[in-house]
């Protein structure tokens, strides 16, 4: 399996499905998700020796929580009209969670492994990046 097969899976459409009911802007299914950007998210994957089956592992046992990961780092990060670099945000497409399903399971299963994948993907400030979502993660865990 590949990154595109894995994002037209049943599983990963109806958990697109479950995100799209907590986001404000909805996914776009239609646009082309580039070829630079499914060969970068398969690098992550590769970074954080993970599968599609640890990322399905995700989306069937952690449904709620991710999204609600996901929806609380949109939060946190997303800036409004743009921020001071004036970014246009666009609707996110299929792509957009592949990213956090995979901090997911590292905060979940292998923390320990976490700062190394944000160094090897270029997250600037990774030790901050990593206590800021480690912050997140222990939040949306709490009753």
């Amino acid at each position: 399996m590949n990154l595109i097969e894995f994002m037209r899976s049943d599983i990963y459409v109806d958990f697109l499905n479950d995100l799209d009911k907590s986001l404000s802007e909805k996914i776009d299914r239609n646009s082309k998700v580039y070829d630079v950007v499914v060969n970068l998210m398969e690098k992550w994957l590769e970074y954080a020796s993970l599968s599609f089956d640890d990322l399905n592992w995700v989306i069937l046992n952690c449904r709620s929580e991710s999204i609600k990961y996901i929806i609380k780092k949109q939060v946190t990060y997303r800036e409004a009209n743009g921020g001071k670099d004036n970014i246009i945000n666009l609707a996110p497409k299929i792509n957009f969670p592949i990213g956090h399903l995979i901090e997911y399971y590292l905060l979940s299963k292998r923390p320990i492994d976490l700062l190394e994948y944000v160094t090897k993907i270029r997250i600037p400030g990774p030790r901050k990046y990593v206590k800021e979502i480690g912050v997140i993660f222990s939040e949306i865990k709490l009753p």
